[in-house]
């Protein structure tokens, strides 16, 4: 079996998944999307073949890419930054807007104008960019100037007084947090086959030479197991669950403080045992003066609902939209967090099933191939959103704005662009089988004022 699993990790590019937290976006690396059905047919399979192996991962993968869904909905640090982003692309599509309705001709790249607003927009979106790396945590090798930077002059980015999340080489971030929650989940996934689960445990997380993608979960299942092993003796599989949860439940404090300050507490005072781990992290919250993730995510959830009583065609909407039941299943059962029987039952309700049903989801074999279960109002918004995050990030330093999915990318500038010679039928997102429908891009484009049907 150790060897079907050390095959599956050379390839492990084309299995894993990935999460864009500001984007709300699932991306798996292999075609089909698994269910919880799919434990059906692990459990008839020959578990000592390489097909049990890679088909028993790859379901793990698909509880680990959800449970970042459910992070990314229910935590108070993914949802503030989630928020900061769907604000900024609302002010770059009311920016381009304005211009073209005061008849103002947008010349590309706007890091090349002069205009007053573009300057001050295109700030915020560097110092936006520049605070989100530092939020997610990276390794020096992936960014060495910014973490020199980080080390010399923490008070840019840190309040006085605060202690960088650095260990080792890496700065602790949501990154780690948000993985190695994912990992977890995954793993909840396999308990009915030890013996694939230890040996993932050996290769991913306790290997002298880890796995290369798997340097968030090294760094806080080593580098913090001996804190983590006292927490899972007083308060069970669930602890170390409500320690990673409450490091990402703060929209102003840096995750990778939060856990430091967690791990601190936990290694100063006597802990447990407790009774559940709800009960532990209030514990927590109480010795650190905290407010609890419940009261927390109740103040969070009146901001969201008075954010989505914009109008109903703004960009973005529909994640606010989601985010917000997804906190009201969280706060009506708050166990789902911690527990995976009880957060598969709460994504098998009617409202969030229709959620990840109806979200997209990409993969890549040969191209970008963009999936989802069934096409609604939901899934069209999202493409919407991510098309115009993808105009925007494009339209700072390009001369001209690219369809980020179409297999024959079609230009477009700030000037008429006649799109006859579109190919619709190459689009991975315009075209479904062998019907042809509207373009996105283009509708998109055109709504921000990039994009100007010719005449007839």
């Amino acid at each position: 079996m150790a060897g079907f699993v050390d095959d599956y990790l050379k390839t492990s590019g084309t299995h894993f998944g990935k999460y864009d937290p500001l984007l709300f976006l699932l991306s798996f690396g292999r075609g089909p999307l698994y269910s919880p059905a799919s434990f059906m047919r692990l459990r008839q399979a020959d578990r000592f073949s390489p097909d049990h192996v890679q088909h028993a991962l790859n379901t793990a993968g698909y509880y680990h890419e959800y449970r970042h869904v459910w992070d990314v909905f229910t935590t108070l640090s993914c949802l503030h930054r989630a928020l900061e982003a769907v604000k900024l692309n609302w002010e770059f599509a009311d920016l381009v807007l304005s211009f073209m309705q005061k008849g103002r001709q947008i010349g590309l790249p706007l890091i090349s104008r002069s205009d007053p607003e573009l300057r001050k927009h295109l700030q915020k979106a560097k110092r936006q960019t520049l605070l989100e790396v530092v939020s997610n945590g990276f390794s020096r090798l992936e960014n060495p100037a910014l973490f020199v930077r980080l080390s010399t002059h923490p008070e840019e980015f840190f309040p006085e007084d605060t202690t960088l999340p650095a260990v080792g080489e890496y700065v602790l971030g949501a990154r780690s947090i948000l993985e190695t929650l994912g990992q977890l989940w995954a793993v909840s996934a396999l308990t009915f086959d030890p013996e694939l689960v230890n040996t993932l445990m050996e290769r991913i997380w306790w290997a002298k030479e880890a796995f290369r993608e798997s340097w968030p979960y090294v760094l806080i299942l080593s580098g913090f197991k001996n804190a983590l092993r006292e927490v899972g003796e007083k308060v069970e599989y669930g602890g170390t669950i409500a320690i990673l949860d409450l490091a990402l439940q703060s929209e102003t404090e840096h995750p990778g403080v939060r856990l430091l300050k967690i791990l601190g507490a936990i290694k100063n005072e006597q802990i447990g045992p407790f009774p559940n781990p709800a009960q532990f992290q209030e514990d927590l919250c109480e010795k650190l003066g905290w407010e609890t993730p419940q009261a927390a995510l109740s103040k969070f959830l009146a901001k969201l609902e008075s954010e989505t009583q914009k109008p109903s065609d703004h960009y973005g909407t529909i994640f606010l939209n989601d985010a917000a039941e997804a906190i009201r299943l969280r706060l009506s059962q708050p166990d789902t967090v911690f527990k995976p029987s009880v957060w598969e039952e709460g994504l098998l309700s009617a409202g969030i099933q229709r959620i990840l049903i109806e979200m997209p989801s990409f993969y890549s074999q040969e191209r970008v191939q963009v999936l989802y279960a069934s096409p609604s109002p939901r899934t069209k918004s999202y493409l919407e959103y991510v098309m115009v995050d993808h105009i925007r990030k494009q339209s700072y330093y390009e001369r001209r704005i690219r369809c980020p999915w179409a297999e024959k990318r079609h230009p477009v500038n700030a000037q008429p662009y006649d799109c006859s010679e579109k190919k619709l039928t190459r689009c991975s997102v315009s075209n479904s089988g062998s019907s042809r429908t509207e373009c996105l891009f283009f509708d998109v484009c055109e709504h921000l004022g990039f994009y100007t049907p010719a005449a007839t």
